[in-house]
């Protein structure tokens, strides 16, 4: 019998680290959200099932203005810091079923299930806000940072994966080009 407990002690064990070595594997370390890839998975299944039901798939795309600036002048511990402390944000103003995570270096993206983009508009403008009211301290300063969002939307503007993607980019370089720490909602006829 102590042998039998063992064997299911160890099997326990065994499946808690390979559970763990799966979330890991699909997470970013630094901002604990989904990583790249996991992202992609989760946007195909999304833009899928907005398909079959004939719903809405929003994408958020967003860059912290300046970060390089901002690296340089702090440093990167402090910019690990505004990374962390940006995906703490992202996580607690979207809603439960809602996707976030790290795109890559200093961009984000939420994906917004059966959202439609005046929906969008609205928790993009919110998570725009609250970025922009955070203080981050890093033990020397407060500190502040923005963010430049872009959002597009299935069935809206597209019915594709790789344009939603290229979309919500475009709409982010235009809050860019407008002067930073702005949302933008994709439209063929403003953004080009």
């Amino acid at each position: 019998a102590a042998a039998l407990i063992n064997n299911v002690r160890m099997r326990i064990h065994e499946k808690r680290v390979a559970d763990q070595f799966q979330l890991l594997a699909k997470t970013d370390g630094l901002t604990k959200l989904w990583n790249h890839r996991t992202f992609q998975d989760y946007l195909s299944k999304e833009i899928i099932r907005a398909q079959r039901y004939n719903r809405s798939v929003s994408l958020l795309l967003m860059d912290i203005d300046h970060f390089k600036k901002f690296n340089d002048k702090y440093g990167h511990q402090t910019g690990d810091l505004v990374l962390q402390e940006v995906a703490r944000i992202l996580s607690r103003s979207i809603r439960i079923n809602d996707i976030p995570a790290r795109y890559g270096g200093e961009e984000f993206t939420v994906i917004l299930p059966e959202t439609s983009p005046d929906q969008a508009s609205l928790i993009g403008e919110r998570i725009r806000q609250k970025i922009e009211l955070t203080v981050i301290n890093n033990g020397k300063q407060n500190l502040r940072v923005t963010v430049s969002i872009g959002c597009a939307t299935i069935p809206d503007h597209t019915k594709n994966k790789q344009e939603i993607i290229n979309f919500a980019d475009t709409a982010m370089y235009h809050s860019k080009n407008q002067g930073r720490n702005k949302f933008t909602l994709y439209s063929k006829k403003n953004i080009m």
